[in-house]
């Protein structure tokens, strides 16, 4: 938490999960926007995607991702905001 790290035009995205039910889905988001859906069907999974960069976009202010989790039951857990920029 509170390190700063250089622009880059690729972002490496990777979330490990345990859940206590099936996770249905895990959703990458960016800025509110969804990235990218991956439905495991299990309880420990994980799951990786590498957001590139649209070149001058969001420069001014940023982005920032999340990760959401669904489980079987509709249950989500969703973590901390990640800023990046």
């Amino acid at each position: 938490m509170g390190s700063e790290l250089p622009p880059t035009s690729s972002r490496h995205l990777k979330a490990e999960i345990w859940a206590p039910l099936r996770v249905s889905r895990i959703q990458f988001l960016c800025n509110g926007a969804l990235l990218h859906e991956d439905c495991p069907g299990s309880k420990i999974c994980e799951t990786e995607f590498v957001h590139e960069r649209v070149k001058g976009k969001s420069e001014a202010h940023g982005d920032f991702y999340l990760c959401r989790v669904v489980q079987e039951d509709g249950e989500l857990a969703v973590c901390s905001p990640v800023w990046v920029g």
